[in-house]
């Protein structure tokens, strides 16, 4: 949901109210804009941004910088490495003392025995610092000391391996063992995927056979359908296996949770404890120069100083407003397009959308005509969601018009009022709004500590493919996150011609029918899924039946169900190939025997889940001994 800056701009009043109501939408967005505007201009004196290093600060580095070395000789290490990180956001990108930063990080990461990032941070030290032979000198022997300590690892994994391979373990087991080496010895040869802290990094991407040619990243299996009832969806067009790849894709645009902005990278979403920062502001840090450039190049540009501007009069953004923010920009690329989109009679209107759609040329958002015709549900929403997003786009635009933004654009960009092409713009900014609340999917990572699994959301994206996917409280897909990447899979059997559908965050087993049916309000829809249906027999997961199943054939395999079920009990848990395939194989035996619900299938889907998502953004602060925990939440 948007920031609620009602307190600051006043609620709306009963004439704006009235105003709203009697608009025609094809004017509804530039108005409700029009109106909240001045009462942000009122709200919000903004103090100018400073002509050198406006998002820096040499004094807040310094003071950081301090901290992180107190804290040190504390023996508080993981706090000294949170200010050391923060120190490297503040101080100016030109500044000496730069470099120092970043070779007390490397010694922190070293006695971390994180001997990858501290091999980076070394690195950087080195290259940064010219004068001072001495500190190049460190810098150089921290490097070499690591990649000494990195050959010694790889050494004793290979060690390992030859003598699992001696000893009579059982195969399942056996695998396990095998697979856990092979994937430390992948991760510390590739500097990339390195070892972080306690942590898993996360996993390379999947491979898959993705021939679809009217969906890029998406299976051949599946296409887009449209209907009254269900709108424009997802449908299989071949039988789907558990556990096949339905789609990859990288989101057209995302956002990062601010809280996590000290600890993962803005632009990939990447956990990572050697960040480094935006050359002109403080507010965002990247894992390395590929992906500060990709960003700059995509949306920083712009964004920045409306991020320095905000961080300078103390306004607090959350991840939604940013995300508003980035849509826009991207979808504008960073307002060059914005004329000839303000110029073009079919995009004039942003209220204005296609509603039928031809699916049989390849499906973009590199053409714009499909970012104009995203659902954002304008036609339903009251006068109050009205003044709300619209508060938030005046809000943005308002600081977009602080900075140099309009000024390539037009030329009166000291105005007050608003002009017809900056109205367009909040309008825009209104429209991607509602399409981000509506179409974003939340991007996750898992933490496991003492037994126990627990889901954390770090952001959201706008996937191009995947937004077309339905809510169902019994979905038939899961999602995992490889950095800022989705994997969709199947998580059982599908047959052709059945919709493909999403869990928007309330599953029929973990919530009851009527807190189900107030979570999913905010989308505007009423879902129509079985368990929806008959909340009576689709329970919560304790209150599932175990005994007495309804089979589904006349001769069950019942042998069969016996044999894997013992095994799913007994088998150590995993991420295996082998285990994997255990697993998908056992929920189509379940799938083909036994009707739903039952306990079983739900606990086989899953622990599925759960090894899928060890390939993703996954973290296991119990993994080895030779990794340790080296990054906090700022």
């Amino acid at each position: 949901m948007p920031l609620n800056w009602y307190c600051f701009c006043g609620r709306p009043t009963t004439s704006d109210n009235a105003a709203l109501r009697n608009t025609p939408l094809e004017r509804k967005m530039n108005l409700a804009v029009s109106i909240v505007y001045n009462n942000v201009v009122q709200a919000f004196p903004t103090q100018p941004l400073p002509i050198n290093n406006p998002g820096k600060s040499y004094y807040q580095g310094m003071l950081k910088f301090g901290l992180a070395k107190l804290r040190n000789r504390r023996d508080n290490i993981y706090i000294a490495l949170k200010y050391c990180t923060e120190s490297i956001s503040l101080f100016p990108i030109e500044s000496s003392e730069l470099s120092h930063v970043f070779g007390f990080r490397a010694e922190l990461l070293w006695d971390l025995k994180n001997y990858i990032y501290s091999s980076t941070d070394a690195n950087r030290c080195f290259r940064m610092f010219n004068q001072n032979r001495e500190v190049r000198e460190k810098a150089r022997s921290r490097k070499n000391a690591c990649q000494l300590e990195i050959n010694k690892i790889l050494e004793q994994s290979r060690k390992n391996i030859a003598n699992y391979t001696s000893r009579n373990l059982p195969e399942e087991e056996l695998s396990e063992l095998l697979y856990e080496e092979d994937l430390i010895q992948k991760r510390l040869q590739t500097e990339r995927y390195g070892i972080c802290a306690k942590f898993k990094l996360i996993f390379p991407l999947p491979e898959a056979n993705l021939q679809n040619e009217i969906l890029p990243n998406a299976s051949h299996k599946i296409r887009i359908g449209q209907s009254p009832r269900l709108g424009r969806h997802i449908v299989a067009t071949q039988n789907i296996e558990p556990g096949e790849i339905l789609i990859i894709e990288k989101p057209y645009v995302h956002s990062i949770l601010m809280r996590y902005s000290g600890t993962h990278c803005s632009n990939c979403l990447l956990r990572i404890p050697a960040l480094i920062p935006c050359k002109t502001c403080s507010v965002v840090m990247y894992c390395g120069e590929e992906c500060l450039n990709d960003a700059f190049e995509r949306y920083h540009r712009c964004e920045c100083p409306v991020l320095t501007l905000m961080t300078i009069n103390k306004i607090k953004f959350d991840y939604s407003l940013m995300l508003s923010l980035r849509f826009f920009l991207v979808a504008t690329k960073q307002g060059t397009a914005l004329r000839s989109l303000f110029d073009d009679p079919v995009f004039r209107s942003p209220c204005c959308r296609e509603k039928n759609f031809n699916f049989d040329r390849p499906y973009s958002f590199d053409d714009y005509f499909n970012i104009h015709n995203l659902e954002d549900k304008y036609e339903v929403r009251e006068n109050s969601e009205w003044h709300q997003y619209a508060a938030n786009a005046a809000f943005l635009l308002y600081y977009l018009k602080k900075t140099s933004f309009f000024e390539d654009i037009q030329n009166d960009i000291n105005r007050e009022e608003l002009t017809d092409l900056e109205r367009y713009a909040g309008a825009l900014i209104l429209k991607y709004s509602f399409c981000a609340q509506i179409n974003a999917h939340e991007i996750n990572e898992c933490t496991f500590t003492r037994d126990r699994t627990k889901h954390v959301n770090i952001g959201a994206g706008i996937y191009p493919v995947f937004h077309f996917a339905n809510h169902s409280c019994d979905e038939n897909t899961r999602k995992v996150y490889h950095k800022n990447c989705m994997v969709v899979r199947a998580i059982r059997p599908i047959v052709a011609g059945e919709e493909i559908t999403d869990n928007y965050g309330t599953q029929y087993t973990r919530a009851k029918r009527h807190k189900r049916k107030k979570y999913l309000k905010q989308y505007h829809f009423e879902c129509q899924c079985d368990p929806c249906r008959n909340p009576e027999q689709w329970s919560l997961l304790n209150q599932l039946p175990f005994q007495n199943p309804e089979y589904l054939l006349a001769n069950p395999e019942e042998g069969a169900l016996v044999e894997m079920y013992t095994r799913f009990r007994n088998r150590p848990k995993g991420c295996s190939d082998n285990y994997i395939q255990f697993l998908c194989a056992y929920l189509s035996l379940l799938y083909r025997n036994i009707k739903k619900p039952w306990l079983e299938h739900c606990l086989c889907e899953n622990e599925l889940l759960n090894a899928l998502q060890k390939r993703g953004n996954y973290y296991d602060i119990k993994y080895k001994d030779v990794i340790l925990e080296s990054a906090i939440r700022m």
